[in-house]
């Protein structure tokens, strides 16, 4: 991947959100569907790019038997996150 040079993927995932939210925010009642349909096309976006981009770079820099251990280890991470920044079990 070089720098300086961006996928569709990536210019669509730059663009769906800004585009979406400027109607969104101006005519609320009568684009609520299609922020929805933004939203979900910038998350369709983003898993696009994690998955064919990011996990392919990673693959050709690292051993394909440490991916799903550093995944699990994130997803580990991201899931206490919240319950350590909770109010409700702090002393």
């Amino acid at each position: 991947m070089c720098i300086g040079h961006t996928s569709d993927a990536d210019a669509a995932l730059k663009l769906s959100q800004p585009l979406i939210a400027v109607p969104v925010f101006m005519f609320a009642r009568h684009f609520i569907f299609w922020r929805s349909v933004g939203l979900g096309f910038a998350a369709g976006s983003m898993i696009y790019v994690t998955c064919f981009e990011l996990l392919a770079d990673a693959i050709k820099v690292t051993s394909i038997m440490h991916i799903p251990s550093f995944a699990l280890l994130i997803l580990e991470i991201v899931n206490l996150f919240p319950r350590l920044c909770s109010t409700e079990h702090r002393m």
